[in-house]
């Protein structure tokens, strides 16, 4: 019986400027798969080459897999982000009505 692929969570950046300059979060079975499905959609905006296209595995984390809007490969432009900081990645809550990330949750405590 053959065993059935899960998707896996991947980022998707350009390698010079990393991902902290824009990145696409990706779902597919393989780092490979996930760079070429994606690299169409950032050509031109994120990346012009090829060699610049960097993927990343994720951790299949729940806040990270809920993100997911199909069973089958696909990518996210634009998935959740902080409302403070504006960067995705990292775990985020609710905080008085505003999606906040950890670390900005940190600095609003203090």
């Amino acid at each position: 019986m053959k065993k059935k692929k899960k998707l896996k969570a991947y980022t998707g950046f350009n390698r010079n400027t990393g991902p902290g300059e824009g990145a696409v979060l990706i779902f597919d079975y393989t780092g490979k798969e996930a760079r070429r499905l994606a690299f169409g959609l950032v050509a031109g905006h994120l990346v012009n080459e090829w060699i610049e296209f960097a993927v990343r595995r994720l951790p299949n984390v729940e806040w990270i897999m809920r993100q997911a809007t199909s069973k089958n490969p696909h990518v996210i432009e634009w998935p959740e982000t902080c409302s403070s900081c504006g960067m995705w990645g990292y775990e985020q809550k609710m905080v008085d009505g505003e999606r906040m990330c950890e670390y900005c949750q940190e600095w609003a405590e203090e």
